[in-house]
């Protein structure tokens, strides 16, 4: 499939076919003098042409939590996280325990959500971003119980990587969120997460987070 997509790039006007690593093909831009004409900087811009990556190994088996008791419920979470009224997107906590670095909890999806009108009309998609935060949210969580952080500090992002979104969230549905801490300092620490409706993987990346 690569190598037809290949041909068919190559046969573009002008637009030349990159080097094959075998890995990945890149966007690339040739800036070249329209031919027969003063007109210079004409800019061709290929394809992205990535291969499908390869998804992480599964932090949790979700059948496992799906019917998981709550922990920590909404009451608990608002005395250990910030966020209030629309952003507050941590419904509960399925799984945490001293001494290990895998944390799960929830958000559930609804119909009413602040985001469901205008994200898409007729058609509410839970958007990608939210998932980030609510991971976020978890990651939070975590920190504060961990490191007994004093109220009035904020634990916040310090950047996303490797984020891929791999199915659709359309409410109403149980988000199941899984983090796993990776790295740890005394005012930064690193997560991979998850999430996960119905069983099936829809979200996953590494977040940096930091006191701010």
């Amino acid at each position: 499939m690569v190598s037809e997509m290949r041909t068919r790039l190559g046969s573009l006007r002008g637009v030349p076919v990159p080097p094959d690593d075998g890995t990945r093909f890149s966007a690339w831009i040739e800036t070249t003098r329209a031919p027969r004409s003063g007109v210079a900087g004409r800019a061709r811009v290929g394809a992205l042409l990535l291969p499908p990556p390869v998804p992480s190994p599964l932090l949790i088996d979700p059948a496992r939590f799906a019917d998981a008791p709550v922990l920590f419920g909404p009451e608990r979470i608002r005395e250990v996280n910030p966020q209030r009224f629309e952003f507050e997107l941590l419904s509960g906590v399925v799984y945490y325990a001293e001494g290990d670095d895998l944390c799960v909890g929830f958000y559930e999806v609804r119909e009413e959500g602040f985001w469901a009108r205008g994200h898409v009309p007729g058609r509410p998609v839970f958007p990608g971003v939210l998932m980030i935060e609510a991971a976020a949210q978890l990651c939070t969580f975590f920190w504060n119980l961990r490191t007994n952080a004093p109220k009035g500090g904020f634990y916040g992002f310090g950047g996303v990587d490797d984020v891929r979104f791999r199915g659709v969230v359309a409410p109403p549905c149980r988000l199941l969120v899984a983090t796993l801490l990776l790295q740890m300092r005394p005012r930064v620490a690193r997560w991979d997460a998850q999430a996960f409706v119905g069983g099936e993987r829809v979200f996953e990346g590494k977040i940096l987070g930091t006191v701010v």
